[in-house]
Parts: C-alpha cells; structure tokens; sequence
C-alpha cells in the first residue's frame, strides 16, 4: 500500500525544533521505544508543514557525468545497481 500522507524534505529540510532533537541517533544500537516520549510533539510539529514531497534528494547521482568517465562514491555503489559503478 502506498501511503496517503507523507513529508518528504530532501534538500530543503527543515530543522527541528531544540525539543525534538533527542530523536535523532546517528550511530547503530539506539532503543526503538527511545522517541516514544516525543511523538506527539513530533506529530504536531511535522503537521505544521504541506504534506507531500518539498524538495529534490540531497545526494543525487550525476548520471551523465559517470558515463563521461567518473565514478561513484562506495554509498552510491551500494544504492544503485548500474554498470557504470
């Protein structure tokens, strides 16, 4: 099922607010339940803001540029399935 009601940001993130920074891990090993606290306050928050998508991916691959002779970095290598990587 696709969902009906999504916020994607892209490159034009939106910076959370001070109280809400706690959910963000950025490293393995973090308890699944530890955001628990924050939900409603993120759900109020994310529901400021248009639903749908608001900006283009962050890391976009210069498809053209690697056919022309670059190459991918070891995270696109691991996303993408191309011959050229």
């Amino acid at each position: 099922m696709v969902a009906k009601e999504f916020y994607y940001f892209g490159r034009n993130a939106v910076p959370l607010p001070p109280a809400l920074l706690p959910i963000i891990h950025q490293t393995q090993g973090h308890k699944s339940d530890a955001s628990v606290p924050y939900l409603t306050r993120f759900e109020y928050w994310i529901r400021q803001h248009k639903i749908g998508k608001h900006g283009d991916p962050d890391m976009q691959i210069d498809w053209e540029a690697l056919r022309a002779g670059g190459s991918c970095t070891p995270c696109a290598k691991e996303r993408f399935d191309d011959p050229v990587c």
